[in-house]
């Protein structure tokens, strides 16, 4: 399943404090486990400095997470993350996280939309930078497909 996403984060162990009372991973922790993992992809997709100095960002939209299989407390994580879905002005991200024998355990979407800080509005990005986060896609793509379905979306135009 590994070989689907082109972005690795950090293996991270599940500790006591990231455990609810029912002594699987709480609901927070998971968020926190996608959140602080996907930053090379965020560079890659071209939200660097020189962008964000230009008057733009990404906000989250909309996000999903399902659940396949609980974390307990020693258990190591494996975020994955790969583009699944882009138009001129929302990406549609999917992550992992997987377990030590490879197994998809919690499924997270998200849906950025590209922002204009000045007008603090959604809007459609200029021809270079959506042709590189295409490029990027597309390469996401020729990976697999992915073996479920996905809760999100956004109207492709690539």
């Amino acid at each position: 399943m590994k070989e689907l996403f082109p972005y690795h984060g950090e293996k991270i162990l599940v500790t006591q404090e990231m455990c609810d009372h029912n002594g699987h991973m709480n609901t927070g922790s998971y968020t926190r486990c996608f959140d602080g993992c996907w930053g090379q992809m965020y560079i890659d997709m071209g939200f660097d400095d020189e962008y964000f100095n230009n008057g733009y960002s990404s906000f989250t939209l909309e996000e999903n997470l399902k659940y396949f299989k609980e974390f307990l407390e020693g258990d190591s994580i494996y975020p994955s993350f790969r583009i699944v879905g882009l138009n001129r002005k929302c990406i549609h991200i999917l992550g992992c996280l997987l377990d030590s024998e490879n197994n998809i355990c919690t499924v997270y979407e998200t849906v950025l939309g590209h922002i204009d800080m000045n007008l603090r509005k959604i809007i459609e990005m200029d021809d270079s930078f959506f042709k590189s986060i295409t490029s990027l896609k597309h390469s996401h793509d020729n990976l697999g497909s992915i073996p479920f379905d996905l809760r999100l979306a956004v109207k492709e135009s690539v």
